[in-house]
């Protein structure tokens, strides 16, 4: 089996035993059903409120760092930057929703 495999495996592992720990049944569920892995399609939280589509970079822990178009706004402000220029932030894995 591919050691990144596992070690993503271990990770989504610890992750719902924390989750399972704070009795929050719903957050595991949701959690558990993402699957949430590295190329992943997924909507990624903005600043001002909406989602972005993008993709998932890397992970680590219960973090992912994520990459989406810039768009028109940037850290909830109008952007001089290219819409189509890449973006990229850390998140918790909780808030991405896969797409």
């Amino acid at each position: 089996m591919d050691s990144a495999f596992l070690i993503c495996k271990l990770i989504y592992q610890k992750n719902a035993a924390t989750y399972a720990e704070k009795g929050s049944a719903d957050m595991l569920k949701r959690f558990l059903k993402q699957k949430i892995r590295k190329g992943s399609k997924v909507l990624i939280p903005r600043t001002g409120g909406h989602y972005s589509e993008g993709s998932v970079v890397w992970i680590a822990g219960d973090k992912a760092e994520v990459s989406f178009p810039v768009g028109l706004t940037y850290r909830g402000m109008p952007s001089s930057y290219d819409p189509d220029e890449l973006a990229y932030k850390v998140v918790p894995i909780n808030k991405l929703k896969v797409v």
